[in-house]
């Protein structure tokens, strides 16, 4: 769904499926097209789930996974460290317009492995609820928040044609080593196929009925 060069600059190939994204005080990594384009007033939904194998951020290290859009508003995940000393703490959150009704996680997640990383996979989903406009973040282990925005996302959102990567603030030597991410979304449901729903519900409360 989207290609990035493992060859260019700040980006590494690590094998087995894994890309290095770090070593750079620059502020984008590089743009990945999406074929085709997401209309965001056209879905329910768009979910989104890193499967990261490892990260290493130190405090002060600030790193986006962030879309490029026809409108103002910018779905993103951000990756923050905070913390005075290793280990630092990780502080996954969404946005849908850069810091409007930012969702954090429940809870951080300790860089407690070796040289303060985080010593395992981790698994990122972040659904963005169309329908019902609620943003769901969930790390995990019951580590899951939902809000609200204030504005409407769909039509603040537009179109979505792209990704890019982005460090805001990075520091030498950090990384996020990513596995795989995958998009998925839910088509608003046409007319048709309410009624033909509804059809389906009204029958099976007859059946029901009948049984009885």
């Amino acid at each position: 769904i989207s290609t990035w060069d493992a060859t260019a600059a700040n980006n590494t190939d690590l094998g087995g499926g894994v890309l290095r994204f770090g070593n750079s005080t620059t502020s984008n990594y590089g743009n990945g097209q999406l074929l085709p384009d997401i209309d965001t007033s056209a879905i329910d939904t768009m979910t989104w789930t890193f499967e990261l194998s490892d990260v290493k951020l130190s405090a002060g290290s600030h790193f986006r996974f962030s879309t490029i859009t026809s409108g103002a508003g910018v779905p993103e995940i951000e990756l923050t460290a905070f913390g005075g000393a290793s280990p630092f703490t990780l502080s996954p959150d969404m946005e849908y317009k850069e810091n409007t009704d930012k969702l954090d996680a429940a809870s951080g997640i300790s860089l407690n492995g070796a040289g303060g990383t985080l010593g395992g996979p981790l698994t990122i989903v972040a659904t963005w609820d169309f329908a019902n406009n609620t943003m769901t973040l969930d790390m995990g282990g019951g580590n899951v928040s939902t809000i609200t925005p204030a504005a409407n996302m769909a039509t603040s959102i537009g179109t979505i044609t792209g990704f890019q990567l982005k460090s805001q603030s990075f520091v030498a030597g950090d990384y996020v080593d990513m596995d795989s991410f995958t998009i998925e979304t839910t088509a608003v449901p046409e007319p048709a196929t309410f009624a033909l729903l509804a059809g389906f519900a009204t029958l099976g409360l007859v059946m029901y009925r009948r049984r009885r």
